[in-house]
């Protein structure tokens, strides 16, 4: 977020959507690895779990990671960088 700037401020929307906080990433590893049945509808101890946090415009799902190993991410990429995204939109655009 430190790069967006008003002049690309189009890149916050990706930014946000793919934040991932260090406590969400650490629950989600633990998790993938103490959950003891990891098997997907054949039977194959195999998943693939998406590293995001819960954040309101996330553009992949953690249905899957929810499910499976009870991903339960406690941070939103909105809430952390509400001061920068005002900073941001509140700038002026150079012309």
């Amino acid at each position: 977020m430190n790069d967006i700037t008003a002049d690309n401020y189009h890149k916050m929307h990706r930014a946000l959507g793919a934040y991932l906080s260090v406590r969400d990433q650490v629950q989600l590893f633990v998790k993938s690895i103490e959950t003891e049945n990891i098997e997907d509808e054949n039977g194959i101890p195999f998943q693939i779990f998406y590293g995001i946090s819960d954040n309101s415009h996330k553009f992949w799902s953690i249905a899957n990671a929810r499910k499976v190993i009870g991903y339960a991410p406690e941070d939103n990429s909105a809430f952390r960088f509400a001061e920068r995204i005002a900073e941001i939109l509140k700038a002026p655009e150079d012309d």
